[in-house]
C-alpha cells in the first residue's frame, strides 16, 4: 500500500469527520499489506462490541469444561433473579433457556435497554436524553420481567437481539468462574493479547469517564458515567483500535479459545443476522446484484462503534463514529474502504 493507498483511506475519513464536527471518528484497517489507523489510538467506548469478549470468554470456560453450550441457566443462576423471567401464553420457559440461546439471541427475552415496559421510559430513551442513572443486574431482569417475551427459547428460524441475554451470560460466567467478569476479561482476553489500554468500565472507575472520547447525541455530549459502568459485559468495555485490532486477529485464530460453534444465522434486523456471539453483514442480492458487498463479521455498538472481519480480503477492520443517532453509519464507511482498498490491488 503506497503513499495514494493512504491517502485515499484519509480522504475517506476526512469526509466522515466533515459529517460528524463534533464526535470523534475513527478507524483502523489491519490486513498482509496493510496496516493504517487514522489518527491517535485514543480510548473510546466498543459498546455492544463488548459482547464478543463476552463470547470469547464463554467459548474459553467450554474449553475447560466450566460450562457446556446446553447448559441451562436454572442450572448455574439463583431462583430469585430467573422467577417469572420468560412467562408466554401461560406458560413459565425459564427452565429451556440455555447458554447456547443466550449467545444466539434465541431466548425470547425482552431486552430490558432499548424496549419499554409498559407504561415506562426505556433506559435507552432516558440515557439518550442525558439523564444519567445506574442499574444493578438485578434491576436488568426486574425490568425485562415487565414485558412479554417474543416466543419461546429455540423457537425455529426465530432470533431477538436482547442485551438481557448478555446481562445472565455475565453472570454465569462470574459463577462458574469464582471471579468477576473484570477478572475473567484480564485473564482470559487482555493477558493473551497484551492489552493495556483495554478495561472494563465499571463503578470502580467511573473519575476516567473524562478521559475517553464523548459520544453524542445529536449535538449532545451524553454525560452519563453512572450508566455506562451499568452496562459490564453487555457494552461497557473502554479500547482503542489498535487493541480490538489485536482481540479481532486473536478471536478469529484460535488464540483465546480452541473452536467455536458452527452459527445458524437468523436475522436481528436488516441487513444483520446474527450467529454465535457475532452479527454477519452482507447486502441482499437485490441491493448488491453484482456482489461487490463481500460479507463481513463482527459486531458493532449504539455508540457507532464497530469491529468486524472480511474473510474475502483477509482484512479487519475497527473503529467508531461516537454517534449514537448514526448507528447505520460504519456499515456504509466499511463497503467504501474496502472498496477503495479493492480498486488500490
Amino acid at each position: 500500500m503506497g503513499a495514494r493507498g493512504l491517502r485515499v483511506l484519509e480522504n475517506i475519513i476526512d469526509k466522515y469527520r466533515k459529517k460528524n464536527p463534533n464526535s470523534s471518528v475513527q478507524l483502523g484497517v489491519s490486513s498482509s499489506e496493510i496496516e493504517w489507523q487514522s489518527g491517535p489510538d485514543s480510548p473510546y467506548f466498543i459498546a455492544s462490541t463488548t459482547k464478543l469478549y463476552t463470547t470469547a470468554i464463554v467459548f474459553r470456560l467450554v474449553d475447560l469444561k466450566k460450562i457446556g453450550f446446553q447448559t441451562r441457566i436454572v442450572d448455574v443462576l439463583e431462583p430469585k433473579f430467573l422467577d417469572g423471567l420468560h412467562c408466554l401464553r401461560g406458560r413459565n420457559h425459564v427452565c429451556e433457556i440455555n447458554v447456547y440461546h443466550l449467545l444466539t439471541h434465541t431466548s425470547g427475552l425482552p431486552d430490558y435497554f432499548e424496549q419499554r415496559p409498559p407504561g415506562e421510559r426505556s433506559l435507552a430513551d432516558q440515557i439518550l436524553a442525558n439523564h444519567d442513572r445506574s442499574w444493578s443486574f438485578e434491576e436488568t431482569l426486574d425490568i425485562t420481567k415487565r414485558m412479554k417475551p417474543h416466543f419461546p427459547p429455540g423457537a425455529r428460524r426465530k432470533a431477538f437481539y436482547s442485551d438481557t441475554n448478555f446481562q445472565l451470560l455475565g453472570r454465569i460466567i462470574e459463577k462458574v468462574s469464582g471471579k468477576s467478569f473484570s477478572e475473567n476479561l484480564d485473564e482470559h482476553i487482555l493477558s493473551k493479547i497484551e492489552a493495556k489500554e483495554t478495561f472494563l468500565f465499571d463503578q470502580t472507575c467511573r473519575h476516567r469517564f473524562s478521559e475517553i472520547d464523548p459520544i453524542f447525541q445529536g449535538n449532545t455530549s451524553l454525560t452519563v458515567p453512572l450508566a455506562m459502568a451499568s452496562f459490564d459485559c453487555d457494552g461497557g468495555i473502554v479500547s482503542t483500535v489498535g487493541e480490538t485490532l489485536s482481540f479481532m486477529r486473536g478471536f478469529q485464530n484460535g488464540v483465546f479459545f480452541d473452536a467455536a460453534p458452527l452459527p445458524d444465522w437468523r436475522r436481528i434486523f436488516f441487513p444483520l443476522q446474527y450467529g454465535v456471539g457475532m452479527m454477519r453483514f452482507k447486502l441482499p442480492r437485490f441491493l448488491d446484484p453484482f456482489n461487490t458487498n463481500p460479507e463481513l463479521f463482527g459486531h458493532s455498538g449504539a455508540s457507532g462503534a464497530f469491529l468486524f472481519y472480511c474473510p474475502t480480503h483477509d482484512l479487519y477492520l475497527a473503529g467508531t463514529v461516537n454517534r449514537t443517532d448514526q448507528r447505520s453509519m460504519p456499515y456504509r464507511l466499511m463497503p467504501e474502504v474496502i472498496a477503495a482498498l479493492r480498486r488500490l490491488s
